[in-house]
């Protein structure tokens, strides 16, 4: 009996010895002070903003406030207060639950002793930070919803659970959030903060969220910024990028803002969603004779989705068009979209009219009446890189149906538009199409007067778009058409310029 006690006496000895080896050990930069650093030109006469900078892995509070514009020692109005430490990953795992609860002991004992030393707005305590800097930036927010006023959190899992009373307490403090992340890093990373963004703007807190080129990496210095300026309710005021130039208003709870401005704020300058949107193309376009009444105007409403490997779009719209008779055309449009895949995407859809009818502006008795519907069919393909919750890059092939013209028209067969559209970023959009279809220029009630009543057009669009401000969406394009009747060879050709708004919501 002893052999057998002897092996088990020794298997116990290294499973303990493994328990001490690789055991998440405290650091002694959790007994180190918070570097303290006021602001040029303190005075204790009035209160100041603080602004906590979170360290990444392998790096220093510090190295982040510099990462993210912010100079120590040559801000002005607010307060940096930058905790000790540079952690490795080891250090915070496996048991990340436990990393919190010693970075939060020891960094609410500096804030503690700041606001004993100085004169602090309580009320104005921020957070910031990137990687491990934003999931502690997350975490201490969740933990502390009436210590902290708003947070920066960029590259982040946000993977600390949240309940609801969480949300409750965090939203009745004003808390204010801005998350960014590279648009090539890791899914886990996507889709954590991807679903703390949605939990805020579903309680209708104040939120933002953007995207930037590249993967694990920390954000451009100007976003940055205006992140932090975001979150204090504030904006950026004149200075030198990445030398103080950052700068904070005096003020309390939401910086000072009232109700109407956060109204303001949610309707216009809010962060959308991008998977809906109301676009108006106007009345008007520039074309070679000048600001003229536009050839096309449209209204339409857009929605789609990107779920892991299902892609989802649908678009109703409401459009009027000239034509080259005294006839306007006008129709209630549909199209909805589906596709699949892990990476790359391919996909399918189709398109019909809910109406179309013709009315009639020129002088004299005129047919009025509906006019021949269409229907098409698409395909389409997806680049596999996402826009937080959209393709970033869709090419597309539309086709519609040929009319069954007596006598036959070999146009009536090139129905085809070659569509493309990309995101440069979640601000900036770049599309482009070309194509050939009929067109119809007046009421016809039989086949034999079809050829007459149809111009077959050749057009190419060129647009860029950006978001200015937050939930606007402009565009700016060129449409050059080649139009003729079908059987003649007498047609026009002509370009305009021409803009539209959308709404993101």
């Amino acid at each position: 009996m002893r052999l057998p006690s002897l092996r088990l006496l020794v298997i116990i000895s290294f499973l303990l010895l493994g328990n001490v080896i690789f055991a998440q050990v405290r650091l002694k930069a959790f007994d180190e002070p918070a570097t303290i650093i006021p602001p040029v030109g303190y005075s204790a006469t009035r209160e100041y903003p603080v602004l906590v900078f979170l360290p990444y892995t392998t790096g220093t509070s510090e190295e982040q406030a510099r990462a993210f514009g912010v100079i120590p020692g040559e801000q002005k109005d607010f307060f940096l207060v930058l905790p000790a430490g540079r952690f490795m990953r080891d250090d915070y795992l496996p048991d990340f639950m436990q990393f919190v609860r010693w970075y939060e002991q020891r960094l609410l004992i500096d804030l503690e002793s700041t606001m004993a030393q100085y004169s602090i707005d309580s009320d104005r305590i921020y957070l910031a930070g990137y990687s491990l800097g934003g999931d502690l930036a997350w975490a201490l927010s969740v933990r502390n919803p009436y210590m902290f006023a708003g947070a920066v959190m960029a590259g982040t899992r946000a993977s600390y659970p949240i309940s609801e009373t969480d949300r409750a307490d965090l939203k009745n403090n004003g808390f204010r959030a801005a998350f960014a992340i590279g648009d090539q890093d890791a899914e886990e990373r996507t889709v954590g903060i991807d679903r703390a963004y949605r939990t805020l703007v579903q309680d209708d807190m104040p939120a933002v969220f953007e995207t930037y080129p590249g993967g694990h990496e920390q954000l451009p210095k100007a976003m940055a910024l205006e992140m932090i300026a975001y979150i204090t309710g504030e904006t950026v005021k004149a200075g030198d990028q990445g030398s103080g130039g950052l700068r904070f208003a005096s003020g309390s709870g939401q910086g000072g803002l009232g109700k109407a401005a956060d109204v303001a704020k949610s309707i216009i300058l809010r962060e959308p969603s991008l998977n809906f949107g109301l676009k108006y193309e106007p009345f008007f376009e520039l074309g070679s004779e000048g600001l003229m009444s536009a050839r096309r105007h449209s209204l339409q409403f857009r929605a789609e989705g990107l779920f892991d490997d299902i892609y989802l779009r649908g678009l109703t719209t409401l459009e009027s068009r000239n034509t080259t008779t005294a006839y306007s055309l006008r129709g209630v449009r549909q199209e909805v979209a589906v596709g699949f895949g892990r990476n790359s995407m391919w996909g399918a859809g189709f398109g019909w009219d809910w109406h179309r009818w013709m009315n009639y502006s020129g002088e004299g008795e005129a047919q009025e009446g509906d006019a021949q519907s269409e229907f098409n069919l698409s395909a389409f393909w997806i680049h596999p890189r996402r826009m937080r919750g959209i393709p970033a890059s869709v090419l597309q092939f539309r086709y519609n149906i040929p009319r069954f013209l007596n006598p036959f028209a070999a146009a009536a067969l090139f129905n085809g538009e070659l569509l493309y559209h990309l995101h440069v970023t979640e601000g900036i959009m770049l599309s482009a199409a070309v194509g050939s279809y009929l067109e119809q220029n007046r009421p016809y009630d039989d086949q034999s007067r079809a050829l007459n009543a149809l111009d077959h057009v050749l057009y190419w669009q060129a647009a860029f778009s950006f978001r200015a401000p937050g939930s606007l969406r402009w565009y700016l394009g060129h449409t050059g058409r080649h139009v003729e009747q079908i059987g003649r060879s007498d047609g026009e050709y002509g370009g305009v310029w021409r803009i539209a708004v959308e709404y993101l919501y």
